[in-house]
């Protein structure tokens, strides 16, 4: 009886420690979604661009980042003077014949990311072959070119593996049609690429199992 008094609480430790794990896994699985939206509170009267218009932008834990001078930043609608903020800002690139417009996305702590879909506005044309580029690139190996893409598209990357677990997201645009038109981007929808591996989680489950029953069988010992 003093065995069984003694060793029950250990028992329902290792049993709270196992489901506490699995349920942790379990939230970790169900990462919600982000979107880069670039909405800002406050206009910066007289040329109305958001407070932060020069990269980087961060949002919902990540980041849109280029060097200075990379030939990309945040615009934004002029707001109606009686419209509450945010009010809405996308994301815009230029290049020239000699230099590419680019930006990365990353995530903030590091982690990999699926990139799930994207706003095209605007895919400004240069005047010659040369200047007509603009392409995302993933660190998996995508590469989507967005030439001909209609403006007010939404491209959906589906399940495609190269968009999936990115440690960054690369935007380029070379089009010497500076400062009129350019490639304007919104709403980046991204995702934690967070799901353990079915076979880990198997793991994890049989290895609970077996801690559950050595526990359950030397209590029985122990009280006969």
């Amino acid at each position: 009886m003093n065995a069984e008094v003694i060793s029950s609480p250990s028992w329902l430790r290792n049993a709270v420690c196992v489901l506490a794990m699995l349920a942790g896994l379990g939230g970790f699985a169900r990462a919600q979604t982000a979107t880069i939206d670039f909405d800002y509170p406050d206009p910066v009267p007289p040329r109305y661009y958001p407070p932060d218009w020069n990269l980087p932008w961060s949002e919902d834990g990540y980041t849109v980042a280029s060097e200075r001078g990379g030939g990309a930043g945040i615009q934004g609608d002029i707001p109606v003077t009686s419209a509450p903020p945010p009010y809405p800002g996308f994301l815009q690139l230029h290049g020239t014949t000699s230099r590419v417009g680019y930006i990365f996305i990353t995530n903030d702590a590091s982690l990999l990311f699926d990139l799930l879909s994207v706003d095209v506005l605007t895919v400004g044309l240069g005047t010659g072959a040369s200047t007509n580029y603009a392409s995302i690139i993933s660190s998996a190996g995508g590469s989507l070119s967005l030439l001909g893409t209609p403006n007010g598209t939404t491209i959906h990357f589906g399940e495609d593996g190269n968009w999936r677990g990115v440690s960054f997201i690369r935007i380029e645009c070379l089009t010497d049609t500076f400062p009129s038109d350019g490639l304007q981007l919104d709403n980046f929808v991204l995702q934690p690429a967070a799901v353990p591996e079915p076979s880990l989680l198997g793991f994890l489950v049989l290895a609970g199992s077996v801690v559950l029953s050595t526990r359950i069988r030397r209590l029985r010992e122990a009280a006969t």
